[in-house]
């Protein structure tokens, strides 16, 4: 097989454009479709439905651009390991951390680069929806989140279990009360996470499930946003419990797992990944 035909399917596939990856490639457009063709006639297959000033992969296409990505990543750790020299933790890291975590594993993200001053470190806050598609296209390397449910050929590992609880000002009505049902929490403004965050579609669920309606709700981006306004008596809120601060202060909250059940955070990355020397280490940091 040409390793230049396999490649020319590669970033085609993965820009969804001939032209993108001729420019990629620095190539012309007549020349990466030549290749393309003569890796459908050397597998016997066919990778493309053309159409006019476009190429869409087929189902087979699908599956064996997914396997071409493993050989292009194997390809790019081998050059990233033997461009390190004797210290196998440099290079360069991208995590993807939801927008509650950080305030929980900055600590252990800043022991772990400490560790490893080698080693570049970029974080970006972005949610599990939004991270997944950056792990798949090689854009970071490691997602730290709420994952229900991963594509093949990503791996997750569980780092904690989060328990959401019902936050309210000291001196609350709802102070003091025990096992309280979403029908009472419902009847003071609630403040919740933004309608794409995986928390706040856990809420929605369980509210919907009882025929229970929201309709007075304030929306905000992060627990400690939701803390920061509960503080100033707009309302009640949801939040994680790894997000409450030590001295609760002036809020007071309760135990919701009967109505929400646990969310569990975990680290996911390509499968290729465990083989990378930073990341057992980054796995204990982070446990």
């Amino acid at each position: 097989m040409d390793f230049r035909n396999l490649r020319a399917f590669y970033f085609v596939g993965k820009y969804g454009s001939l032209l993108r990856a001729a420019a990629y490639l620095k190539l012309s457009s007549p020349a990466i479709s030549v290749q393309l063709k003569k890796l459908e006639s050397h597998l016997g297959v066919k990778l493309f439905e053309r159409h006019p000033n476009k190429l869409i992969l087929t189902k087979r296409g699908e599956v064996l651009l997914n396997e071409t990505a493993h050989v292009f990543d194997a390809l790019a750790r081998l050059r990233e390991v033997a461009s390190r020299g004797a210290d196998l933790h440099s290079g360069k890291l991208t995590i993807a951390l939801g927008s509650d975590l950080p305030k929980y594993f900055a600590p252990r993200i800043a022991a772990f680069s400490h560790k490893h001053p080698g080693l570049r470190i970029t974080i970006l806050s972005r949610h599990a929806g939004e991270a997944l598609p950056l792990l798949t296209d090689g854009t970071v390397d490691v997602a730290i989140g709420w994952f229900a449910k991963v594509p093949a050929g990503i791996q997750k590992v569980s780092l904690l279990t989060s328990k959401i609880r019902l936050i309210f000002p000291s001196g609350h009505p709802l102070s003091g009360k025990r096992n309280l049902s979403l029908s009472a929490v419902a009847n003071f403004r609630l403040i919740l996470h933004t309608g794409t965050s995986p928390t706040r579609r856990l809420v929605e669920a369980a509210f919907q499930k009882s025929a229970i309606e929201m309709d007075n709700i304030l929306e905000v981006g992060t627990c400690e946003s939701i803390i920061e306004y509960v503080q100033l008596g707009l309302g009640v809120g949801f939040v994680h419990d790894m997000c409450l601060p030590r001295q609760p202060g002036k809020i007071g909250s309760l135990d919701m797992r009967r109505e929400f059940g646990t969310m569990e955070v975990f680290l996911v990355c390509k499968k290729a990944a465990a083989s990378i020397p930073w990341h057992g280490s980054l796995l204990d940091a982070l446990k």
